[in-house]
């Protein structure tokens, strides 16, 4: 199971960012 937690922390982390980044630049 550490690899799941692995990859959903990865993935929430990639995905806060991501909408983050968007707030940023107004594409």
């Amino acid at each position: 199971m550490e690899g799941f937690g692995f990859y959903g922390r990865a993935q929430l982390l990639y995905i806060h960012l991501r909408s983050k980044n968007s707030s940023f630049t107004a594409n």
